[in-house]
């Protein structure tokens, strides 16, 4: 049987228009307000790149990129743009998720030829704490990552 706070709850949310359902005295969100996110959510148009080269340690190592500041909690994976500069062909920039360890399962933006610049987008699932793995050389004269978006 309802209560009256569930009755009045219920009425608000049927007024705003926020379609839900009501089992042993849990209000569950169907649609609107509250309602779970499911699938790819855009994240606009940032104002500016999220990390540079002051932010990511050029070294040649894996070190941890922390999104969580970015991408909300249940994210699965992330769609990041990437630009490297290298001066040399094959370096650049690579990304892994989390916690792998294994050099075929990653992915990598690295200059096509000496001197050059890469553009890239790619996408790379995340761990519960929304951090992935990166690895940048030191001969590498930029490195910028962005995050376009995310799954849920």
């Amino acid at each position: 049987m309802l209560n009256r706070r569930a009755c009045i709850i219920g009425a608000i949310l049927t007024f705003l228009g926020i379609k839900y359902t009501f089992a042993h005295n849990t209000f569950k969100f169907t649609e609107g307000l509250g309602a779970p996110v499911h699938g790819y959510v855009d994240r606009g148009d940032p104002a500016a790149v999220d990390f540079d080269q002051d932010d990511l340690t050029l070294d040649g190592n894996w070190h941890d990129l922390d999104l969580s500041a970015i991408v909300p909690f249940g994210a699965k994976a992330v769609n990041l743009h990437m630009d490297v500069s290298d001066t040399h062909r094959g370096h650049g920039l690579e990304l892994r998720k989390n916690g792998n360890v294994n050099e075929a399962v990653h992915l990598v933006c690295l200059a096509p030829i000496n001197n050059s610049d890469s553009h890239c987008i790619s996408v790379i699932a995340c761990d519960r704490s929304r951090r992935l793995e990166y690895r940048v050389v030191t001969s590498a004269d930029s490195a910028i990552i962005t995050v376009n978006g995310w799954w849920m």
